[in-house]
């Protein structure tokens, strides 16, 4: 699996998985040891749960309505666990944490401005935690 193998304007631009320890650290560098990290070169983020995560109401809402008010691809990620989180309240027993990933000079992309990967610039992983019970 490569996400992002396509160029050009049309092309994957961001992925967003939301399912429990997708993006796991033990995970990640397992596959990233053995140089096969999900990402083609232009994939500019790949964002998901790095901890067990849960189905909450309005994480979808929260998500889209982040992204197309033009805050970055990432913080509307991070924004949006938050907000459903905190409104879903009771049955959450862990931290959950969010992860973005992916070149360095990405981490900026909304969808009204965005930039390729620099294959030059630094692989990153940014991890926040959306919910502390």
């Amino acid at each position: 699996m490569e996400f992002g193998d396509s160029r050009g304007s049309r092309g994957l631009k961001w992925m967003t998985i939301q399912a429990c320890n997708i993006l796991r650290a033990n995970n990640i560098t397992s596959m990233a040891n053995n140089s096969k990290l999900p990402i083609g070169d232009n994939l500019h983020l790949l964002l998901g749960a790095a901890s067990l995560s849960y189905a909450v109401p309005n994480l979808g809402k929260y998500y889209g309505s982040n992204l197309v008010n033009n805050i970055t691809v990432e913080q509307s990620w991070f924004n949006g666990g938050i907000h459903a989180f905190n409104d879903a309240h009771g049955g959450v027993t862990n931290t959950v944490i969010f992860r973005a990933m992916g070149q360095q000079n990405c981490f900026g992309d909304s969808f009204s401005a965005n930039q390729p990967p620099d294959l030059n610039t630094a692989f990153t992983i940014h991890d926040q935690p959306v919910y502390t019970p």
